[in-house]
């Protein structure tokens, strides 16, 4: 080895490394140069900018940082500004306020962060002034509504809701807003929905009971009529069969299948139904005149019969004077029954049903079907009996669930219904699809509102965040907490058996825990910012 070379080499590297040293260094020095000069300029522009205010102007700006009653402010245009503020509990640096220049000498400028009821104040004559409308009593009233759900107020969103609160001047400001942010159309049909939504009225298996008391009614109407097919009241009796046939009729030319009818009447109301089908259909002493009705009792009295192939086989006689006696009296408790049963059958969900690939997409699908159908066979038989609106109410809340669902959460209820115990229940499934940052977009929540006859109304939450789950049970007596917490056990090891972390709380069930739709479902979950967040362009 050369050692004269190797020193040469070894000269010449360790030069090159100093030499890159000091390239590094003077890289790093000019950028503090520019950094330090950038923020001289920027502190340069704010308080030239706040020299041309005077005292008691407002302006926005985020707080950088707060030293010894020395605040460093950024504004709205990037510019700083160093000024004496008095400190104040629960300032922190990244917030955005609004504040007040109190004094402006030459070499002292004096802020104040003005307090939350002053800056809605301002904000609100700030934002009419921008949009161009006037600062009266109803337009502040529309702006506050906007903030109050977080949304924006700049000059088309408040005029939207100008436009929207002369429509409906009756309507909530607050139903208004809450429509116009989650993007829904405002119609009369949306705003009964939020509106009855917001009051856990206007549930799906709600309106299917008032539907079957609404057949109901339509039977009794057919059955007080005329022998020639029409009754007083103008109600065709051949469109009840129609009807039924509606209400079974399925997707892609499939029919629902029905249940015997030892599901829904107990031996007791089947034996009167038999006895009541052979006194119209007739005996050894009297002559049989309606053998049809004899043959619909054999088959009662074998369990070879559903409940569709019983109601239809009736409505198609519904005409037989004996028939209509007996029905409209001596049974008409079971005859109500059976129509509501028929409701259940068709219009709501099997616990099985709900676990099958699209099961509950086809199933309002189906559903919005049948009620076209029944509304067109029964047009004229609607309105006279106020069907119609019983109709709309049930298509206009699907509607509006689908509208819900295009751009803001994955929400359904679930009417379902429980033969063997004869409980109904609705569930609903809800996630945000408007997450805001930081949020665990694997959450999803439920609610499942059960009505049984031994536990009565049941409510229970549960939120899913991976594998941990955690449910709150609602409950209306002390008795059945004992019971739920007695039993929970089995519930926790079948979940954690499925590798799940649980947690339960249980609940008497009152206003303050009530499950509210639009706190849970309809809003957006954004977290809520002070007024004085909301930036504003401020001309000086």
């Amino acid at each position: 080895m050369n050692i004269q070379n190797f020193f040469t080499s070894l000269s010449a590297n360790q030069n090159l490394r100093q030499t890159a040293d000091l390239t590094a260094k003077d890289s790093i020095q000019a950028h503090k140069v520019s950094e330090s000069s950038g923020r001289e300029q920027a502190l340069e522009n704010g308080t030239k900018l706040l020299k041309e205010m005077l005292a008691g102007d407002i302006f926005d700006a985020k707080l950088l940082s707060m030293k010894d009653g020395t605040a460093l402010l950024e504004l709205s245009d990037g510019s700083m500004v160093n000024a004496k503020m008095q400190a104040r509990d629960g300032l922190m640096a990244g917030q955005t306020l609004t504040y007040m220049l109190e004094s402006n000498s030459d070499n002292n400028i004096s802020i104040k962060v003005m307090n939350p009821d002053l800056q809605q104040n301002v904000l609100l004559d700030k934002a009419l002034s921008s949009a161009g409308f006037a600062n009266n009593e109803a337009n502040r009233a529309i702006v506050n509504s906007l903030l109050e759900q977080n949304m924006p107020i700049d000059a088309k969103t408040i005029g939207d809701m100008v436009k929207n609160s002369l429509r409906f001047p009756e309507t909530k400001l607050s139903t208004l807003a809450n429509l116009q942010k989650l993007n829904l159309p405002i119609n009369e049909n949306n705003i009964a929905s939020f509106e009855a939504y917001q009051s856990y009225e206007h549930t799906i298996s709600g309106e299917l009971d008032n539907f079957s008391q609404a057949l109901n009614s339509l039977s009794d109407s057919i059955l007080t009529g005329t022998q020639e097919g029409n009754s007083e009241n103008g109600v065709d009796i051949g469109k009840f069969s129609s009807l039924i046939e509606d209400l079974y009729e399925g997707l892609d030319g499939q029919s629902i299948e029905s249940s015997g009818l030892e599901d829904y009447l107990d031996q007791a109301e089947i034996k009167d139904l038999s006895d009541l089908l052979r006194e119209v259909g007739g005996n050894d002493t009297a002559p049989a005149k309606n053998e049809w009705a004899n043959q619909l009792a054999d088959k009662l009295d074998n369990k070879d019969l559903s409940l569709k192939d019983l109601l239809s086989q009736l409505a198609e006689h519904f005409d037989n004077e004996d028939l209509k006696a007996k029905l409209g009296s001596s049974l008409g408790q079971v005859k109500e029954k059976l129509l509501k049963s028929m409701v259940d059958e068709t219009m709501k969900l099997k616990p099985q049903d709900v676990a099958e690939d699209d099961g509950i997409k086809n199933y309002y699908k189906r559903v919005r079907s049948s009620l076209e159908h029944i509304t067109k066979d029964l047009a004229d038989e609607a309105k006279n009996l106020n069907l119609s609106k019983n109709l709309d109410n049930i298509k206009s809340n699907i509607d509006f669930m689908n509208d819900l669902n295009k751009n803001n959460m994955a929400y359904v209820q679930i009417p379902i219904h429980y033969k063997e115990n004869n409980a109904n229940g609705e569930l609903y499934v809800y996630t945000n699809k408007r997450k805001t940052a930081g949020q665990d977009s694997d959450t999803v929540s439920a609610l499942l509102h059960l009505d049984m006859d031994n536990l009565g109304p049941v409510d229970v939450y549960v939120k899913l965040a991976g594998k941990n789950l955690s449910t709150n049970f609602c409950l209306e007596t002390e008795e059945l907490l004992d019971f739920i917490n007695d039993n929970i056990d089995k519930l926790t090891a079948r979940l954690e058996a499925k590798g799940y972390q649980t947690k339960f709380e249980m609940h008497l069930s009152n206003d303050e825990n009530k499950f509210d739709v639009a706190k849970e479902v309809l809003d957006v979950n954004e977290s809520k910012v002070a007024a004085g967040q909301f930036m504003l362009d401020v001309k000086v």
